[in-house]
């Protein structure tokens, strides 16, 4: 039970069929493209609490399976859901933070922050959204109020 015929895996199909073919292949990659884990940073807000700067990001995941993979590959330990690091700029010094990122789930979105108590106005940041499945997303700003 099981396998694969080895005379369609191995030659291709007469010439006169291979255009239909490649197309229904292509339509298979492009659907498995789709689902994977895609992420984007929607919205990056910086905002002024009694001590410093709170930072948020709104990450949305615009794939079909979570922003590790499966439940198996996390699992099993063949991945992990990431990290986000953020990195603040202070007279020269730099405040780092990271953060394990939670999963996110296939068609939805989350808002992570963090509190930089030493940030003031105006001060730079990066930010690094990192996952090993829907790869890594960078972000630069200001601390603004």
């Amino acid at each position: 039970m099981g396998g694969f015929q080895e005379n369609y895996v191995i030659w291709n199909p007469p010439a006169d069929h291979l255009e239909e073919e490649c197309k229904r292949s292509l339509k298979f990659i492009m659907r498995c493209i789709r689902a994977v884990s895609q992420l984007e940073a929607e919205e990056v807000r910086t905002e002024k609490i009694e001590q410093g700067y709170r930072i948020a990001v709104k990450i949305k995941n615009k794939g079909l399976f979570s922003s590790y993979g499966t439940r198996h590959a996390l699992e099993e330990e063949l991945t992990t859901t990431g990290t986000w690091k953020v990195e603040v700029t202070k007279n020269g010094n730099t405040l780092k933070k990271e953060e394990k990122l939670p999963e996110i789930y296939g068609g939805c979105e989350m808002e992570v922050s963090m509190e930089f108590p030493e940030g003031e106005t105006g001060d730079p940041y990066t930010m690094e959204i990192r996952t090993e499945r829907a790869g890594v997303l960078y972000l630069t700003g200001t601390l603004e109020p």
